[in-house]
């Protein structure tokens, strides 16, 4: 049987950044080179900055967006940018649509899951191998999927 539990969440401090409506950014994935740029140019802590790094030329395996990405959180969370909870949570989310000229509302919640040998869970898209790779170090809170 899957088991779910809580974790310390990441998230921006409130009292280090005033406006996080500058600090949100849509999935990297559907950020296009222009929004990207806006993004940026937005707030200097703009999430963008470590979902979507700018590929700069001269990346290599050692010098690249994943690894600046990387460092640039570590630096957001020395500068108190990014503040982990003080407790373990669930974090329960809502999102708000339109299908079909119908409202919508999806409700769920982010924890940890710890499967089976059983399963009982399926993958719902694809990760790249090159983001993973590049690990965490944030004192053992992030695990490697």
């Amino acid at each position: 049987m899957a088991q779910i539990f809580p974790f310390q969440g990441l998230r921006y401090n409130t009292r280090t950044v005033k406006n996080t409506a500058k600090v949100f950014a849509p999935p990297y994935d559907v950020i296009s080179p222009a929004h990207q740029q806006a993004l940026y140019r937005r707030h200097p802590q703009n999430i963008v900055r470590l979902i979507l790094g700018k590929i700069q030329p001269g990346d290599d395996r050692d010098t690249n967006r994943y690894i600046r990405a990387k460092r640039l959180l570590e630096q957001w969370i020395k500068k108190n940018i990014l503040a982990f909870d003080e407790l373990p949570s669930l974090y329960v989310y809502s999102q708000n649509y339109i299908v079909d000229g119908r409202r919508k509302e999806r409700v769920g919640f982010i924890g940890r899951l710890q499967l089976d040998d059983a399963g009982g869970c399926l993958p719902h898209e694809k990760t790249l191998a090159k983001p993973k790779k590049t690990g965490c170090s944030l004192s053992g809170r992030c695990a490697r999927i």
